[in-house]
């Protein structure tokens, strides 16, 4: 017998993926159904999430907020009822929304160390509300590659 007769069984265990949708709630969304051609796109990208057991979450920016809309789940049909009721109006502040997103990620990391994420950002990207000074920033938000192994893609 010599080493190469002999077989080793490897089992990969399957990590999840924590898909985060960061949604503009502004009117600049509401303007020429861009609101409902990106909630089209969220529930697509829904069920293909349910068949791999991913994790979804929702996270909207309007007016002067962030809101979490959806904790992380995989159940499609709370993602689907969050869907529906999705604020729009007032203005864009896109970097709570950010902040927010990083917050999330950041937890979800804690709760299950196996994730891997990746974040949706669906916006005009007009940014018009700046960060609030006052307002509590991750020290390690400078570091938000560092924090996952994030990749990057541009619609237009």
């Amino acid at each position: 017998m010599r080493s190469a007769d002999f077989q080793k069984k490897i089992r990969m265990r399957k990590t999840a993926n924590l898909i985060l949708f960061v949604v503009d709630g502004s009117w600049s969304m509401a303007v020429s159904e861009r609101m409902s051609a990106t909630k089209a796109a969220i529930l697509s990208l829904l069920t293909d999430a349910y068949q791999r057991r991913d994790r979804v979450g929702l996270v909207v920016f309007q007016k002067d907020r962030a809101t979490l809309v959806l904790s992380p789940t995989n159940s499609v049909v709370l993602a689907q009822r969050a869907m529906e009721n999705i604020p729009i109006g007032g203005k864009t502040p896109l970097a709570a929304g950010l902040v927010m997103a990083y917050e999330v990620v950041q937890r979800e990391k804690i709760l299950h160390p196996d994730v891997q994420p990746l974040l949706i950002v669906l916006t005009d990207g007009a940014g018009n509300v700046a960060y609030q000074p006052g307002a509590m920033c991750p020290r390690s938000l400078r570091n938000w590659r560092a924090c996952s192994s994030a990749r990057r893609f541009t619609a237009w």
